[in-house]
């Protein structure tokens, strides 16, 4: 009677694991479903337009309590609103940023020089809330009279004169990896690089190679590999030069070489996933199968799931150990596509400038005047 209550109840966590499972299933498929009906309507344009940093009002007067016990319910705030990107992955990696300008850092010298958003530590008087829906954040700021009394004493006599007031000026921007939907498989990414990089239809060749580049680098070693691996560079140079623009025939043998080193790998790798699917095919089967008696089923079960685990922990290592040439062949991939846009320009400083906005593009900075007051 005991065993088969102790079935009854595995029997339910089993249904109750498909029904999270099949429901898992279900939303990803609509996730994928709609991200695809989304690019239906996208084109080329949409993925090279500027990443833009709106606030709601970029003069804003702040008044400052003189009763101390105001000093935690009194705050500034400020929404930081991005617009311009293309994938929800490009938001969830945004880094919002605040930097005062010079003449703020020495009048308000008690505040941080630069804030972020992805600061572990922050300053409870001056630092940014990452906000979870939507992609707006709010920038937080908060003084006591006492506080600027103590700290500097010209800027409390200016604030202190009738209709007086102290600017602390802050730049805003926000930067992000440029990242193509994860719905989209390798070979749809493949063709909205290629479209990115058309430059002959285009007027700003540099804008629309930058923007290119920048998509590489947020793309996945996983994907990008499986994209190189598509590419027939040495019969379609057309579309190689659009996409690499640079000697791809050393990009072609790298990618060769990559196809027959690790083409046993690859293949290990989909036998040992076929061989996953099918075990857990015959244990639900199993947990089905009538003829069977409960203590079969038990013995059955815990040996295929003893079965899995020992496959699973091979296809973890077969993985890491494809994970190394993907890793190498999109490196050598980025550096050399990086390598021949940077050559364009003389000025080093230019260069590490552009490389840093190939990794992370940036929205043109915003500036923010907060006018401090008493009254």
């Amino acid at each position: 009677m005991k065993a088969g209550k102790i079935y009854f109840v595995l029997y339910i966590v089993i249904i109750v694991e498909l029904l999270v499972v099949i429901t898992e299933r279900d939303r990803l498929l609509n996730e994928a479903g709609e991200a695809i009906g989304k690019f239906k309507d996208l084109n080329e344009e949409q993925y090279v337009q500027k990443l833009t940093l709106e606030i709601p009002q970029k003069t804003r007067n702040f008044v400052v309590p003189f009763n101390e016990s105001l000093r935690a319910t009194n705050y500034f705030v400020s929404n930081l609103i991005p617009s311009g990107l293309v994938s929800k992955s490009e938001q969830d990696s945004i880094e919002y940023i605040a930097e005062l300008t010079e003449e703020s850092q020495r009048n308000f010298f008690w505040l941080p020089k630069r804030i972020s958003s992805n600061d572990k530590e922050t300053n409870p008087n001056f630092y940014i809330s990452r906000s979870e829906v939507g992609g707006i954040s709010n920038l937080f700021l908060r003084f006591t009279w006492p506080e600027i009394l103590g700290k500097n004493q010209r800027i409390a006599n200016q604030i202190s004169q009738p209709g007086g007031y102290a600017s602390l000026n802050v730049k805003l921007f926000f930067q992000t990896p440029r990242i193509i939907a994860r719905a989209f498989d390798g070979q749809t990414t493949s063709l909205i690089l290629e479209s990115i990089g058309d430059n002959d239809a285009k007027g700003n060749a540099e804008q629309y190679d930058k923007v290119r580049l920048s998509y590489i680098y947020g793309i996945q070693d996983s994907t990008l590999s499986d994209i190189l691996l598509k590419l027939n560079l040495k019969s379609n140079t057309i579309r190689a030069k659009y996409l690499f623009g640079f000697d791809y025939n050393s990009l072609a043998n790298r990618i060769e070489n990559y196809r027959e080193t690790t083409s046993e790998l690859r293949d290990k790798i989909s036998e040992t996933n076929r061989e996953i699917l099918n075990l857990v095919e015959t244990r639900e089967e199993n947990s089905k199968d009538e003829s069977l008696s409960d203590n079969e089923k038990q013995q059955e079960e815990e040996s295929l799931n003893a079965r899995i685990s020992d496959l699973s922990k091979v296809l973890a290592d077969l993985k890491s150990g494809l994970f190394v040439y993907q890793q190498d062949l999109c490196s050598y991939y980025r550096a050399s596509v990086t390598d021949s846009f940077l050559s364009n320009f003389s000025n080093e400083e230019d260069r590490i400038k552009n490389r840093d906005d190939l990794i992370r593009a940036k929205s043109d900075p915003v500036n923010l005047e907060i006018r401090i007051r008493n009254r």
